[in-house]
């Protein structure tokens, strides 16, 4: 994991990991510093595989939030994703490795990307929400620091 993550998550209340960890140490800096919700991802070996549910539900400060690693072809993950979970006001996703921020159908759709595997993408990334009562604030981030969107609720 860059250290870059690893300094940026001390000041989080918590990392949410949308798949993909392929070994458990890759959460262990994370859970030194903050609670860890993550869910399994199609790349996960055994025991991780085992560890993690396909996906979960989580309530933050009453903001509702779904978070699957999803399947399927890149361009239709987001919407895979949506059709997973009702009455949820955010969805954390992966699979696809590309970063996206959008609204869709009401719900603020979030795919981190990868700091370390961006694939397809054009650059590392990693994504930032901030809860505050019912209000929240989603950013998308290149390794760098640089604010790529953001979308506010």
């Amino acid at each position: 994991m860059p250290t870059q993550i690893l300094e940026i998550a001390k000041h989080a209340d918590m990392v949410i990991h949308a798949g993909d960890v392929t070994r458990d140490s890759v959460l262990l800096g994370f859970e030194k510093n903050c609670e860890v919700v993550a869910v399994r991802g199609n790349m996960d070996a055994q025991p991780v595989s085992s560890r993690f549910p396909a996906k979960t539900r989580l309530d933050a400060e009453g903001v509702r939030i779904g978070v699957v690693h999803g399947f399927g072809a890149p361009d239709h993950v987001a919407y895979i994703a949506r059709n997973m979970f009702e009455d949820v006001d955010i969805i954390i996703f992966g699979h696809s490795h590309q970063f996206y921020l959008e609204s869709l159908e009401g719900v603020t759709m979030m795919n981190p990307g990868s700091p370390t595997d961006p694939r397809r993408a054009p650059f590392p990334s990693y994504g930032w929400i901030e809860i505050n009562g019912a209000h929240y604030k989603a950013e998308l981030f290149a390794l760098n620091g640089e604010l790529e969107k953001s979308l506010t609720r």
